[in-house]
């Protein structure tokens, strides 16, 4: 039987939006962390063997040094600009960010800022698209806002700035995995919204489009190599990006894993973002063409690898993958498993 016959409609819609790139997997696997780093040696000698042990592709990092010790309260700031310095192009502004913090994805970061937010009255409502992703509305529940959730069908629909009124907008969005109208949410945010950019699926797309964060409206982004660099298990580092301070964050500045930052810097700078979706955009085809085999219709790929669309009608039981739009979402990575297996 070919993987194609076993592709069901079940694998449209896993639980978890990832895929474990085999890139990235045989770079962690050859990965050893030199413990002896977190033992208070010297900065050079800490640099060197994260060279030596392949952390530090192009050369040893410049790491900063306290009374002739590595500093590791301040030694994640050089490893985040190496991380950071791969975005640079896609979101020009980032830099402008007045504070940053080492997260284990873009979900912790959503959790804590929302709570945060609700708790010292900065938000009292949750603003999303319909159908983006599920935990900005689980969270703002969680946080007290149940009752206060403005969801509306497109950002032409959602009316005037409200005082208190948070927009979470995932860009490229998680309801369909496409880039949203770039001149549509530049006016959206100009026009005084405040929002949080949710990048998560950005590393995930072979077309990057380059997006100005500088605007102040724009409080908070979040980056994550989870969908990208198919580390979601690993929950490697993503960062956090605030105007202002965060006091829930401020925490990772010292309770942070050391191993986890460098091995995501150990990806970024060996496979940058622009690897992984490039080696595997076919296959990303592949599966839509196995899926519009599966369903008798037209199936068409997004801008991030990891998800499809089709406007053909899907089996009654999968009609919460329907969009305000007409469309259906799919969910490709557990088509990509299968495809694998041949």
């Amino acid at each position: 039987m070919s993987p194609e016959s076993d592709i069901g409609f079940r694998d449209i819609s896993p639980t978890v939006l990832n895929f474990p790139f085999t890139e990235s997997s045989e770079i962690l696997d050859s990965l050893r962390f030199p413990s002896k780093i977190l033992t208070g040696i010297p900065a050079s000698e800490a640099s060197g063997l994260l060279h030596a042990n392949g952390y530090t592709p192009d050369g040893p990092l410049v790491l900063p040094e306290t009374d002739g010790k590595l500093d590791l309260d301040l030694a994640h700031f050089p490893m985040l600009d190496e991380i950071q310095k791969h975005y640079k192009d896609r979101l020009p502004g980032l830099p402008g960010f007045e504070h940053r913090y080492p997260m284990p994805g873009s979900e912790a970061s959503i959790q804590l800022l929302i709570a945060e937010w609700v708790s010292n009255g900065t938000m009292t409502e949750l603003g999303v698209l319909e159908g983006d992703y599920f935990g900005y509305e689980h969270n703002a529940g969680i946080a007290g806002l149940k009752d206060h959730i403005h969801a509306v069908r497109s950002l032409e629909e959602a009316g005037s700035p409200v005082e208190g009124r948070v927009w979470f907008l995932s860009y490229p969005s998680a309801r369909d995995g496409n880039w949203l109208d770039t001149e549509v949410l530049q006016a959206f945010i100009n026009a005084g919204h405040k929002v949080v950019i949710d990048y998560a699926l950005g590393p995930s797309t072979t077309d990057p489009q380059s997006f100005d964060v500088s605007d102040e409206n724009i409080i908070a982004l979040l980056t994550s190599p989870s969908k990208g660099l198919g580390v979601f298990d690993y929950r490697l580092t993503g960062e956090a990006f605030t105007r202002v301070q965060s006091e829930y964050l401020a925490g990772t500045l010292w309770f942070k894993s050391t191993p986890n930052i460098v091995a995501t810097m150990a990806l970024y700078n060996t496979l940058g973002l622009d690897t992984i979706p490039r080696l595997h955009k076919a296959k990303q085809l592949e599966a839509c063409a196995a899926l519009a085999n599966l369903i008798g219709g037209d199936v068409m790929p997004s801008n991030s690898i990891l998800m499809a669309t089709t406007t053909t009608p899907l089996p009654p039981e999968y009609s919460y993958l329907a969009l305000p739009t007409g469309e259906y979402k799919l969910r490709l990575t557990d088509v990509f498993a299968k495809l694998d297996r041949r």
